[in-house]
């Protein structure tokens, strides 16, 4: 009887403990998802026509979705880095000291003014189609392209996002979508 319950105690230990480790990553995702900038309507379709023109997916396909959902990524990414950094020479070229709580909190004041104006007037993104787009080897589909081509078409849609090839986005955004890419592969 006094096994039962240690067997007991330890497993109801064990379910707290599973409860509680959900409820903080759950936390800790909501936080994460607030601080988060969504990519506009027009980012957004930017990827679209990217994933359909650059990379070659048909539409209504799960690659399909995944492309859109890695470059819109990329670029609400993208946005928020260029927000924080702008945030950040705003309040140092005001004079506040690094380190200190004045900075902190002017960056975050900054940042979430910056967000509201992103968010009230249209985006500039242009759609305009890359050379690689019109090109004729571009015309193959991505799922019947070999590994070298799948790589030029991920280059060439993280291009169309206007992020510099060499630079730490840029290869962020290849890799996310490669893997966005090889996680619904067999999806079709």
């Amino acid at each position: 009887m006094n096994v039962n319950r240690q067997v007991s105690g330890h497993h109801t230990a064990l379910l707290l403990g599973v409860g509680f480790a959900l409820w903080l990553a759950c936390g800790i995702s909501s936080a994460q998802a607030e601080n988060e900038l969504l990519a506009s309507p027009e980012q957004t379709a930017l990827a679209r026509a990217t994933c359909s023109n650059v990379m070659r997916i048909k539409q209504g396909f799960v690659p399909f979705d995944a492309c859109v959902e890695s470059l819109s990524g990329t670029l609400a990414s993208h946005t928020q880095s260029e927000i924080l950094t702008k945030s950040y020479q705003d309040c140092t070229s005001a004079g506040l000291k690094e380190e200190s709580a004045e900075l902190a909190s002017c960056i975050l004041d900054r940042r979430d003014d910056r967000a509201a104006a992103r968010n009230k007037s249209p985006s500039s993104i242009a759609l305009a189609g890359s050379s690689y787009a019109k090109n004729q080897s571009s015309e193959i589909s991505y799922a019947s392209s070999n590994p070298e081509e799948r790589r030029r078409k991920e280059e060439h849609s993280c291009a169309q996002l206007g992020l510099i090839p060499g630079s730490a986005g840029f290869g962020d955004c290849v890799a996310r979508l490669d893997s966005a890419l090889r996680s619904v592969e067999y999806s079709d």
